[in-house]
């Protein structure tokens, strides 16, 4: 009987992907700046969506909360690293995103489609890391995705 084939060597990962504390301050930064822009007047439609450089609601934006508030979430030395105001402006942004769907299930971007599938994919490019970063954290299973309203 033949050995087995030893596993391949993988290279150690080089200082250009290292998570330092200068990168985490970076990026709290960026989620501290997505968050100021977010609606919060709990009034208004858009409640929890950001708005775009003509002050039209975006869901490509909205979306794009997610994906860097999770991370700060899962982010252990993030400022935002387990954070009760993350989770909350996560849930305004998922339950923003639910609001605004199409009856076939996609978004409109108001400066140029209505009802896109292609928009929709945009928006999916954060939603599915975000999706999969809180299901796969000692946090346990996110639960602005394992329970939506």
């Amino acid at each position: 009987m033949a050995a087995a084939a030893a596993p391949a060597q993988t290279a150690a990962p080089s200082g250009y992907w290292s998570i330092t504390p200068q990168r985490i301050a970076a990026h709290d930064a960026g989620i501290d700046s997505l968050l100021s822009q977010q609606s919060a007047d709990r009034g208004s439609r858009w409640h929890g969506g950001l708005f775009d450089e003509y002050g039209l609601p975006n869901p490509a934006g909205t979306a794009g909360i997610l994906v860097h508030a999770v991370t700060g979430l899962v982010l252990p030395g993030s400022r935002h690293h387990r954070s009760a105001r993350a989770r909350e402006r996560v849930q305004w942004a998922v339950d923003y995103l639910g609001r605004h769907l199409t009856a076939e299930g996609n978004v409109d971007s108001l400066t140029t489609n209505f009802n896109s599938p292609a928009d929709t994919a945009f928006a999916m490019h954060s939603i599915a890391p975000a999706v999969a970063m809180g299901a796969n954290t000692a946090m346990g299973s996110l639960s602005v995705f394992s329970n939506p309203r």
